[in-house]
């Protein structure tokens, strides 16, 4: 197992050897790991990744530098969890540098280092500016920093741009990469579809140019309601954990786990959205899972890796889960289309197996 040292001792190992072939001021910033970027995808084609030890070797160097580059750039720590080595960024988000490495060598740019240490700024420390003047300050509850700072800056360029059009200013701030991987693709176009409809019919287009302010705060009210009605929010009445927070309950005492894997896929996140709203409706799930049983929630984008390497998000995405080792018990079929029927499901289950654990 290395030690916080020998990550440290990697990442310069890899600024000393690639900085006078890279042709930047090659150190711990964004240019430096755009270029990495580049530089493990010409590795990945020409075949070096077979060779299981050089892809190993070479995942934990290059994910000592990225790591190192989040700290420095954002801020966070080397942290040991189960484990594996990642980068405490907040107290909620554990990365993992080196995991991200591996998944483009083995997927190439689709997921590349660079993208993902762009969006580390926008989607773990996102830019709060001033609350509009009527006291709306975010646009939904999953990550109203990211969303606000998002629309305030595209408002402000478009202006300046003399080309602003309230149409193509909806679909171009749905669509940022920022915003996308937050509310999902079918999010996107569905909110895009209902703004522009909005604005046909309430406030029509001359309207903004007479007066400014009053169009920004019009816009952001409407991208308000329309992102934050579809975004999938946490329902009352059930109490969820984290990963870490499970692992810290259930070191107090053992219970069985319902885990529910938040996934903005096209094809699962309809599904799922209608599961999670119907779950505190049901009297015999909330009082287990605020009792003998515990709920984790956890999002396919930024899944911890034991829980990946157990099959979250990819095996399952709703199950009931063993307080040893986190094992499923039981799968649940989230796409069957019948919500309420299944949560009942769910509920009868974590009746049955609850008592091994009294």
């Amino acid at each position: 197992m290395e030690t916080r040292e020998q990550i440290k001792a990697n990442a310069e190992l890899v600024i000393q050897e690639l900085r006078p072939i890279s042709g930047v001021d090659f150190g711990y910033n964004k240019e430096s790991v755009k270029w990495l970027e580049g530089h493990i995808e010409k590795i990945r084609l020409s075949g070096a990744f077979q060779v299981e030890e050089t892809k190993n070797k070479l995942a934990d160097i290059y994910g000592s530098f990225l790591g190192e580059s989040i700290i420095q750039c954002y801020g966070g720590d080397w942290t040991l969890s189960n484990g594996f080595w990642g980068v405490q960024v907040n107290r909620y988000n554990l990365l993992r540098p080196i995991a991200i490495v591996r998944s483009q060598m083995d997927n190439g740019l689709k997921d590349g280092i660079g993208d993902y240490f762009r969006r580390i700024a926008e989607l773990f420390v996102p830019v709060r500016p001033p609350p509009l003047d009527d006291g709306r300050g975010s646009i939904c509850s999953s990550e109203p920093g990211v969303i606000s700072n998002l629309f305030h800056t595209r408002f402000n360029e478009l202006m300046a741009d003399g080309t602003f059009s309230p149409f193509h200013f909806a679909e171009g701030l749905l669509a940022d990469k920022g915003l996308r991987p937050i509310v999902g693709e079918a999010v996107v176009q569905s909110a895009v579809l209902q703004i522009k409809r909005g604005l046909n019919e309430e406030m029509p287009q001359p309207a903004y140019l007479k007066d400014t302010k009053a169009f920004r705060k019009y816009l952001y009210n409407v991208i308000t309601e329309v992102v934050g009605a579809m975004t999938p929010q946490e329902p009352s009445g059930i109490r969820w954990r984290d990963y870490d927070g499970i692992i810290r309950l259930l070191k107090e005492k053992p219970r069985p786990v319902l885990v529910f894997v938040l996934d903005n896929d096209d094809t699962r996140f309809p599904f799922l959205r209608e599961i999670f709203s119907v779950m505190p409706r049901n009297e015999k799930l909330r009082t287990l899972l605020n009792g003998s049983c515990a709920a984790m929630l956890l999002k396919s984008d930024f899944m911890p890796g034991y829980m990946r390497d157990l099959g979250a998000g990819s095996n399952y995405h709703l199950a009931i889960l063993s307080p040893v080792g986190l094992t499923p018990l039981v799968t649940f079929d989230f796409m069957c289309g019948q919500p309420e029927k299944l949560v009942e499901e769910i509920a009868k289950a974590l009746e049955a197996v609850s008592p091994f654990w009294v």
